[in-house]
């Protein structure tokens, strides 16, 4: 049975906006639809010979199961054999194929995370990235273990070998000063070694010399290290992408958003609340504003769960307008399904439409429509998210990025500041006393 127009006998067939299978725009009538289905239509219509009218669902959604055991949206018309068939690809689901016949799957998709890219901003903290907490940690300890040995060397060591004390005059102060001489240059040695600054005293005795050698090598290797991370992390930056997987968006502070009707909907529909897919609902928005969805999207305000040919479309779209990859999709998926055409149970179109979609498959000219569509969406779909792709990322430094080195700089003039003060107050004691 064909549910037909009153004034040209053609069969009416529903549609919804899902780019790039069908391509439209509210308040545009439905017939100015445009896409891959509408092309693929047009070729069903001429092969099959019918004409058809387009018209939108009650509700603009694919539809539900209602607690009367009923179906709205799309799938209530077609269930009601109030249209001969859907324009727009459904996900082929148990619930859904209760109500309804479904042709043969055009092609079969998965439901991922998109959200904006991040790109790389100013970083007061930047000149310690290049190593880990754990390595500086490490350094740390190597610079402190250094210092220790070499003035325990000098001290004592030294002193065994060359089988006498540098006890000056013998007083308890000659003593500490000479103690206090070794420290500071053992400090100074050490640390100046490692900031490849010039060394205020070479040290003289050969086991100090061996460490100091194996302290140069490893300055060396660490500065050469540093300073290559570095040069790396500013022309090829690396960005921390808030999520990747489905686990780490249900802790990131980022809304979700789902369209009414759809399979994600559908399936989450029950989903316990302490559940990772449970808990991703009641975190997300759900409506059939598909528009305002991705201008959201794209204003980095919420992350859309949606099937992949959907979001390749996005991804084309962005890049078309503005030249580069601003979005980028979670590596991991879920509801995996087959997609396919809707029709009223018994239909007598369904079978003639199997076999043009048979064709058009084997052919890849379903395939070919597709990719026409999206041309520009390999640029960014499916590459590497945690590296900047196109040179229209990278960014010239700004001086936020300045802020980290020169507070350690100022800190370094402060300290100076406070002990060549304490070391001109001291000497002005100790003068005091002697006269």
């Amino acid at each position: 049975m064909y549910v037909t127009d009153r004034e040209g006998g053609c069969i009416r067939v529903l549609l919804l906006r899902w780019d790039p299978w069908v391509s439209w725009r509210m308040p545009h009538p439905a017939s100015s639809a445009t896409g891959v289905m509408r092309t693929v239509m047009n070729i069903f219509a001429e092969k099959i010979g019918f004409c058809y009218k387009e018209d939108l669902p009650i509700g603009l959604d694919f539809g539900v199961q209602l607690e009367n055991g009923s179906f709205s949206g799309l799938i209530g018309e077609l269930n009601r054999g109030e249209a001969d068939m859907s324009m727009v690809p459904m996900s082929v689901i148990h619930i859904r194929h209760q109500a309804v016949d479904f042709s043969e799957p055009l092609f079969v998709d998965e439901h991922r995370i998109t959200f904006k890219r991040p790109v790389p901003e100013g970083d007061i903290a930047g000149f310690v990235k290049p190593f880990t907490p754990m390595m500086w940690l490490l350094l740390l300890f190597c610079v402190l273990g250094v210092c220790a040995a070499t003035f325990l060397i000098q001290h004592g060591l030294g002193d065994a070998v060359r089988g006498k004390s540098e006890d000056g005059d013998g007083t308890p102060d000659s003593r500490r000063n000479i103690t206090l001489s070794k420290m500071r240059y053992a400090v100074l040695w050490t640390v100046s070694c490692l900031f490849s600054q010039p060394v205020p005293r070479e040290p003289r005795d050969v086991s100090v010399r061996i460490v100091a050698g194996m302290w140069l090598l490893s300055c060396l290797i660490v500065g050469t290290v540093y300073r290559s991370n570095l040069k790396a992390m500013l022309i090829l930056p690396k960005v921390v992408l808030p999520f990747s997987t489905f686990e780490e968006f249900v802790d990131a502070d980022v809304r979700g958003y789902i369209i009414t009707g759809g399979i994600v909907d559908v399936g989450l529909r029950g989903m316990p609340a302490n559940t990772t897919l449970g808990k991703i609902r009641d975190k997300s928005r759900i409506d059939v504003n598909v528009g305002r969805g991705i201008k959201e999207l794209i204003e980095g305000k919420i992350a859309p769960i949606t099937a992949t040919t959907g979001q390749r479309w996005v991804f084309h779209y962005d890049f078309t307008n503005e030249g580069h990859c601003r979005l980028y999709s979670s590596r991991d998926g879920v509801f995996s399904t087959s997609v396919a055409l809707g029709f009223p149970k018994g239909s007598r179109l369904k079978p003639k439409v199997d076999f043009m979609i048979r064709g058009l498959k084997e052919f890849g000219i379903m395939q070919h429509l597709f990719e026409r569509e999206t041309p520009n969406t390999t640029y960014c779909f499916g590459k590497p998210v945690s590296i900047s792709p196109t040179s229209v990322d990278l960014r010239p430094l700004v001086l936020q990025d300045f802020y980290g080195i020169l507070c350690l700089y100022l800190g370094g003039i402060m300290l100076a500041s406070l002990v060549f003060f304490v070391e001109r107050f001291s000497n002005r004691e100790q003068t005091a006393k002697a006269e």
